[in-house]
């Protein structure tokens, strides 16, 4: 008959099993008991996690000019970390203001709008004469958000800056009633630089 009886001393467990005797150390128990640090750190990378997924392929292009030794994406992802959270744990959200989709040294124009038209977005911008003579042939990159289904669409229209005006029709709802978060942005016309990303309200 097989027989099996404990005992236990500190971390040794004593036990008999078929008349012998033997020894083993406590089973280790493991929590996953948090510091209100790391629980804050975690809540900021969840925020910034999520926001950037929808521009994941974006960023490759647009952030590619400041991305010295290291992808793309990380450096992005970094400069939200930096400059782009509001809000205090555990309510934590990302300042769409501030989030920079692109970065480089290209101006941006002097005024810019966004408006809903003909169920698209039309973009005007205006440029001081150095830059309209200068920078005539960058070309305007728009950015748009459906935040409510985690949606994102984005052009490099090709349209030179000197254009001052176009009219985009993504193909997510657009609307008075369904205004997306919008970011524009100018890329040299030789693909090789960039300008930072800008917020703009949609009227």
């Amino acid at each position: 008959m097989m027989s099996h009886s404990t005992g236990s001393i500190g971390n040794a467990v004593y036990y008999t099993m078929h008349g012998k005797n033997f020894v083993r150390s406590k089973p280790s128990r493991y929590t996953d008991r948090k510091s209100e640090a790391q629980l804050v750190q975690r809540a900021r990378m969840k925020a910034v996690t999520g926001f950037l997924t929808p521009f994941k392929d974006l960023v490759r292009i647009t952030w590619a000019g400041e991305a010295t030794g290291r992808a793309p994406y990380h450096a992005a992802k970094s400069d939200l970390m930096r400059n782009a959270l509001q809000g205090d744990y555990p309510d934590v959200q990302i300042n769409k203001e501030a989030a920079l989709l692109s970065k480089g040294p290209l101006p941006l124009p002097g005024t810019i709008t966004v408006t809903v038209q003909d169920g698209g977005l039309l973009a005007e911008w205006t440029d001081s004469s150095e830059v309209a003579a200068k920078q005539g042939k960058d070309t305007l990159v728009l950015i748009a958000l459906d935040s409510q289904n985690g949606i994102s669409e984005y052009k490099f229209t090709g349209v030179p800056r000197s254009v001052k005006s176009y009219l985009w029709k993504p193909s997510i709802d657009i609307s008075q009633n369904n205004k997306p978060d919008v970011w524009v942005a100018f890329r040299s016309n030789n693909e090789t630089e960039m300008s930072n990303s800008v917020y703009v309200h949609v009227i």
